[in-house]
């Protein structure tokens, strides 16, 4: 097996047992797993089966199924090893920034806004780690319903990071507004 694909697939087994393990330990310390959808029910549920369903061709295309008609070149698998790395990079410590207060959906508890570690870089770092993820995909297992999928799956989730943003600005008006200032909605930090 190619090196590429081998760490893609070391990745992948890695960011899946990471989710589900925290998403396991989260339902048996009686956590809520689904919070409001803040957008549409269908579009939310659509959005993350496209975008599953786009990390579903990353997986079969590393374990050495091709699922496209020519072969994928070994600068282009690495690209995708390297990007599926940073995706994880962005989404584990959203993730642990989070704890308690990771759901799918927005919260209906009152939680603090998280403004540091990954947050200071992002305000979205998971979700930018998800499109890392699915750009991985793309680039590595290029077929045409991975590419519908993983499009339409970034086009849904920055729907629900807009909404979430407004939830967010509701929720902690002045203090989350410094805050948009200070740090991109994707990545980087505003200038003062």
């Amino acid at each position: 097996m190619p090196l590429a694909r081998l760490m893609t697939l070391v990745e992948l087994f890695a960011f899946t047992g990471f989710v589900l393990g925290f998403n396991v330990l989260h339902r048996l310390r009686g956590k809520k797993s689904l919070g409001e959808f803040p957008i549409n029910p269908l579009l939310f549920v659509a959005g993350k089966f496209a975008m599953g369903t786009s990390w579903g061709f990353l997986f079969v295309q590393a374990a050495g199924v091709q699922l496209v008609p020519f072969p994928i070149p070994a600068a282009l698998e690495y690209v995708s090893a390297v990007l599926l790395l940073l995706g994880i990079a962005f989404v584990v410590p959203a993730f642990w920034r989070l704890r308690s207060d990771s759901r799918f959906g927005v919260s209906d508890n009152a939680s603090a806004l998280r403004t540091t570690g990954v947050y200071r870089l992002s305000r979205n770092p998971m979700y930018l780690g998800f499109y890392l993820v699915t750009l991985a995909s793309l680039v590595s297992a290029p077929h045409p319903v991975s590419i519908g999928c993983g499009l339409m799956g970034i086009y849904v989730h920055h729907r629900i990071v807009l909404a979430e943003e407004r939830f967010l600005q509701e929720r902690h008006g002045a203090s989350y507004e410094a805050y948009r200032r200070r740090v991109r909605r994707y990545i980087g930090r505003n200038c003062p």
